[in-house]
C-alpha cells in the first residue's frame, strides 16, 4: 500500500469510461514507486485497460490502466497494466522487436537534428536556398528503412519544404530530399538526396475568404433532445457511451435502440495512406495513421460554426503527454443534432392529402489533423435505427515538384497530376479499417449473413439469396456491383413476429481496391486492406488491424494473425472490420487546398423491426426462437 497515493484515488464512475486526469497520475506514480519508471520514461501509450465484456455483464471489472513505456536511453519498451484500486502492477513485460507510437518530442528533436547536420544545409545551398528559418521540415513514420533493423532504433524519416511568408508549407516541396534520423542518437543516419528539381513559386496560400452567403442557423427554442451524463448520451431511443481514446480517437460502446443491443465497441482500427508514384522518395510512403502516430494524440480542437454547427455541445478530453503526465485537449468531440431531410412522406391522389415528417439525426464525431491531411469521423444516428458512418477527408495533398509547368498532352500513364506550375500530386489511396464489435439482441447468438442478387433468368425476375459465413477464413469477402452484396449480422436464436431473424446490414458506400503490389511493402504491412470485409471470434485483445505496432515492422500482422485457428463464425460473438477505400487522383480543384470529400457506410436494421419504428407506438423486442 502506497499512503501517499491515497488522494489520486477518484475512479470514474463507469468501468469503460476513459482514465482521468488523477488516474493517468496515479497510474505513473505507481510505476514510478515500483521502480519500473523514472522522470526519463516516456509514455508511449496510457489509458484505459478496458474490461471484458463478460466483466461488464457481472459488474466485477477492475479500474486498470493500461501503459506503453519506452525507455530512450537504452531502446527498450514495456507493457504494463496497473490496477488503479489495489495500487498495484498486475502484469508487466518486455516488449521485444517493436517500436510503439511516435512521441510528440520526436518531431521537435528530428526537425533540430536536420536542421544542425551539415550534409543536408550543403544540400540546401546546392538548390540555392539560403534561409534555414523559410524551411518546412514534415517527420514522417518511415516504413521500412532498407539496410537498417528499424526495431533496433527509433528512426524518422523527415520531408523538406519551403515555407517562407506562406500558409501553405506543403505548396513548395524541396523535392528529392529525404532524411532519415534517428531520433534518440540525435544524428542524420541516411541522407537521401536524388538531385535538384524545381522548386515551386506559387505560394500555395488559401487565407482568402470564401463568397458569402446569407447566415443558415439552427434554431432549438427548448434546447436539446439528447442528455449527456458523463459518457453516457441519450437521444431519441438511441442509448450508447463515448470515449475518446489516445489511439483510436472516438471510440463508441454499447449501442443499443428501445433498450435492445446492438453494437457493443465501434472504433476506427487502422488507416493506411499508399502513395502511388515509383520513386524512391516515394515508394515507402503509407502512413499508419492510428498504429505509429495516434489519431487520438493528433486530435484537433473543433472550431464551433465551422468544423460544427455553432449549436454544437463540445465535450474535452484528458490525454497523456510525452511523459505520462495527463494533458487537456478541449472541444475534442462534438455532439448535436441536425436535420435529416424527408423521414418519410405520402401524398393521396384520391383525397389530396399529404402525411410527411421532417427527420433529426443525432451526431457525434472527432477531427484529427495529420501533418498535412484533415479528417473527420462522425457517427449519426436516425429515428429509423440506421447509424451512419462517415469519413470527412480535406487539408492539402501532398505533392512533389516537378519540371513541368502543363500537363502533357498524352499522359495515359501518369502517377500523378499537375496542380499548379511545377507541382504534381501524386496519385494516392486512403484506407480506413473499422472494427464493429456487433451484439445484434446480444452478445453471444449471432451469425454473418451475406446476400447476393442475381437475375432469375426470367423477364425481368431477380432473386436475393442469403447465405452464412461460417468461419473466420471463408469470411474474407469483397464488394460486388454485380451481386448488389451486402451483409447483415443476425441472431439466430430470435425471431421478429414474421418468424424473421433480426439482424443489422453493412450497406458498403464508396470503396475501392489496393493498387499497390501484392507483394509491395506498404501492402504487406496493412494486409487488411486485401479484402473490405473480416469477420473474426470476439477476442478483447484483437483491437488493431494491421497489429499492435506496426511502425518499422517488416512482420505481417492483426487480421491475418486472427483468422490463422479459422474459428467458427455461427452464433457465435462476431466482430465485422470493414475496409473503406478511396482512391484519389488529384486535380486543380484539389489545391491548394482540397474541399471536403465525405465518404462512408450504413448499418441499417433488416428484420431488427416488424414495421417502420418510427411509426406508431415503440417497436416491440424480438421473441426468442
Amino acid at each position: 500500500m502506497l499512503p501517499a497515493l491515497l488522494a489520486l484515488t477518484a475512479p470514474a464512475a463507469a468501468p469503460l469510461d476513459p482514465l482521468t486526469a488523477d488516474e493517468m497520475n496515479l497510474a505513473r506514480r505507481i510505476l514510478i514507486r515500483a521502480n519500473r519508471a523514472t522522470k526519463a520514461t516516456r509514455f508511449p501509450g496510457l489509458w484505459l485497460d478496458e474490461p471484458s465484456k463478460e466483466a461488464v455483464a457481472a459488474k466485477t471489472t477492475a479500474r486498470t490502466a493500461f501503459a506503453v513505456l519506452y525507455e530512450p536511453a537504452k531502446n527498450t519498451s514495456f507493457e504494463a497494466r496497473i490496477d488503479l484500486r489495489r495500487k498495484t502492477i498486475a502484469s508487466w513485460r518486455e516488449l521485444k522487436n517493436v517500436q510503439p507510437l511516435v512521441l510528440q518530442q520526436e518531431y521537435v528533436t528530428a526537425d533540430e537534428v536536420v536542421r544542425a547536420d551539415p550534409q543536408w544545409r550543403a544540400a540546401i545551398r546546392k538548390r540555392g536556398l539560403t534561409k534555414l528559418d523559410d524551411i518546412h521540415l514534415e517527420p514522417w513514420a518511415p516504413g521500412l528503412v532498407e539496410g537498417v533493423e528499424g526495431h533496433n532504433r527509433r528512426l524518422m524519416k523527415v520531408l523538406t519544404f519551403l515555407r517562407g511568408q506562406s500558409t501553405n508549407p506543403y505548396a513548395r516541396p524541396i523535392e528529392g530530399l529525404i532524411a532519415v534520423v534517428d531520433v534518440n542518437a540525435k544524428k542524420v543516419v541516411r541522407l537521401e538526396d536524388t538531385g535538384v528539381r524545381p522548386v515551386p513559386k506559387e505560394s500555395g496560400d488559401y487565407t482568402g475568404k470564401v463568397a458569402p452567403l446569407q447566415p443558415l442557423l439552427v434554431s432549438q427554442p427548448k434546447g436539446a433532445s439528447f442528455r449527456i451524463e458523463g459518457h453516457s448520451v441519450r437521444w431519441d431511443r438511441w442509448r450508447f457511451r463515448y470515449a475518446y481514446h489516445p489511439r483510436e480517437g472516438l471510440v463508441l460502446h454499447q449501442v443499443s435502440f428501445a433498450n435492445r443491443p446492438i453494437l457493443y465497441r465501434a472504433s476506427l482500427s487502422e488507416m493506411s495512406v499508399p502513395y502511388g508514384d515509383p520513386e524512391s522518395t516515394w515508394n515507402w510512403r503509407s502512413a499508419f495513421d492510428v498504429g505509429e502516430y495516434g489519431i487520438g494524440i493528433l486530435g484537433s480542437s473543433l472550431e464551433p460554426g465551422s468544423d460544427v454547427p455553432r449549436h454544437a455541445t463540445l465535450l474535452d478530453a484528458v490525454l497523456p503527454s510525452d511523459d505520462g503526465t495527463p494533458r487537456s485537449l478541449p472541444r475534442a468531440v462534438a455532439v448535436y443534432e441536425r436535420d435529416g431531410g424527408v423521414l418519410w412522406r405520402h401524398w393521396d391522389f384520391v383525397t389530396g392529402k399529404t402525411v410527411s415528417h421532417r427527420a433529426q439525426e443525432l451526431v457525434i464525431g472527432f477531427m484529427t489533423a495529420i501533418g498535412n491531411y484533415d479528417y473527420m469521423v462522425n457517427y449519426a444516428f436516425r429515428q429509423d435505427g440506421t447509424i451512419s458512418v462517415d469519413a470527412d477527408l480535406t487539408g492539402i495533398m501532398l505533392a512533389k515538384g516537378v519540371p513541368a509547368t502543363k500537363e502533357p498532352r498524352h499522359s495515359s500513364d501518369a502517377t500523378g497530376h499537375l496542380v499548379a506550375p511545377n507541382v504534381s500530386a501524386p496519385n494516392h489511396q486512403h484506407f480506413f479499417s473499422f472494427r464493429l464489435d456487433m451484439d445484434v439482441d446480444g452478445a453471444d447468438n449471432n451469425s454473418v449473413m451475406e446476400s447476393n442478387t442475381a437475375s432469375a433468368g426470367a423477364d425481368n425476375a431477380f432473386t436475393m439469396r442469403e447465405t452464412a459465413l461460417e468461419s473466420e477464413q471463408t469470411a474474407m469477402r469483397d464488394m460486388d456491383l454485380a451481386a448488389a452484396r451486402k451483409w447483415r449480422v443476425v441472431n439466430p436464436g430470435r425471431r421478429n413476429r414474421l418468424g424473421q431473424m433480426p439482424g443489422y446490414a453493412l450497406i458498403p458506400g464508396e470503396n475501392s481496391v489496393p493498387y499497390a503490389q501484392p507483394d509491395a511493402e506498404v501492402r504487406r504491412r496493412a494486409r487488411f486492406v486485401d479484402h473490405h470485409l473480416w469477420v473474426t471470434r470476439y477476442r478483447p485483445n484483437e483491437l488493431y488491424s494491421a497489429g499492435d505496432f506496426p511502425s518499422l515492422n517488416p512482420r505481417i500482422e492483426g487480421l491475418p494473425n486472427f483468422i490463422q485457428d479459422d474459428e467458427s463464425l455461427v452464433s457465435q460473438d462476431v466482430v465485422l472490420w470493414y475496409t473503406l477505400g478511396v482512391t484519389h487522383i488529384p486535380r486543380p480543384e484539389d489545391w491548394p487546398i482540397m474541399p471536403t470529400h465525405r465518404t462512408g457506410f450504413k448499418l441499417i436494421p433488416v428484420s431488427f423491426f416488424d414495421r417502420n419504428p418510427t411509426v406508431g407506438s415503440a417497436p416491440r423486442p424480438a421473441s426468442r426462437r
